[in-house]
């Protein structure tokens, strides 16, 4: 496999700061010729402020995946182990299944000093994932020559939108210091789910699947959708007191 990453930072121009994120990932699996996962993504930011009391932070996370799933080896329904067979057997479609996930996310973080000891801090995020996969799963009947293709599938969509707002207090004493953080965060979520009517496939010989088998069938994405929406709330308070140089104890209460 290979995998390559990198990260370019711009150094502070005057409170600004833009940093570049990136990994590009490329790799199959041993004895597995078909299995493939490619994975690509990006992560840039910026910064606004830096060094005053008002500092704002802008960034944005996308990543992509385009795989070929593999649910391995049928089971023999006798043993419910999996058949012994040669263990580059690949009994999936390459012209009908794939793996394909599309996130996305962004944020946006302003903190606020009204004080050397007082920080408020609000983050606003969206995020959005695509699922679109295909992948079949192999049946196998005792004593037949075939493997029938079945299939698992699945085209979602989910969207979260969630805001956190928090302050920190420093208090310092003679003996013991405190770190109190308080907050509110709300969300809500959406989730859609497409229904989709999948022909099958023609069966794989058992000692030597074809993944190069055409198909013939035409996949429909139905009118259909099961989506759900969700709202949430939450409250919470958060103490780390300072006991001298070398001890600490936090703790705290979230309400949902």
């Amino acid at each position: 496999f290979v995998t390559k990453g990198f990260v370019v930072r711009a150094a502070d121009m005057k409170g600004v700061a833009v940093r570049f994120n990136g990994v590009a990932h490329d790799a199959g699996v041993a004895g597995r010729d078909e299995v493939e996962k490619r994975h690509f993504g990006i992560a840039p930011s910026i910064a606004f402020g830096l060094g005053t009391d008002t500092r704002t932070t802008l960034s944005y996370y996308h990543v992509t995946y385009d795989d070929m799933p593999d649910y391995g080896h049928p089971f023999d329904p006798s043993t419910g182990a999996p058949l012994k067979v040669d263990r580059d057997n690949f009994y999936g479609l390459l012209a009908r299944d794939k793996d394909n996930i599309q996130g996305d996310i962004l944020t946006a973080k302003i903190e606020h000093d009204i004080d050397d000891n007082t920080k408020i801090c609000n983050q606003l995020r969206f995020d959005r994932t695509l699922k679109d996969y295909i992948v079949t799963k192999p049946e196998y009947t005792a004593g037949a020559a075939t493997v029938t293709r079945g299939s698992r599938s699945r085209d979602s969509a989910d969207e979260i939108l969630i805001n956190q707002t928090d302050a920190t207090f420093h208090i310092d004493g003679e003996t013991v210091k405190h770190d109190v953080v308080v907050g509110l965060e709300l969300a809500r979520e959406e989730s859609h789910n497409n229904a989709r009517t999948i022909p099958a496939a023609t069966a794989a010989n058992l000692n030597n699947p074809n993944p190069n088998d055409p198909y013939p069938g035409s996949i429909v994405t139905g009118p259909n959708a099961t989506a759900s929406t969700s709202y949430s709330a939450a409250i919470y308070a958060f103490d780390t007191i300072k006991l001298g140089d070398k001890f600490e104890v936090s703790g705290g209460l979230r309400l949902d």
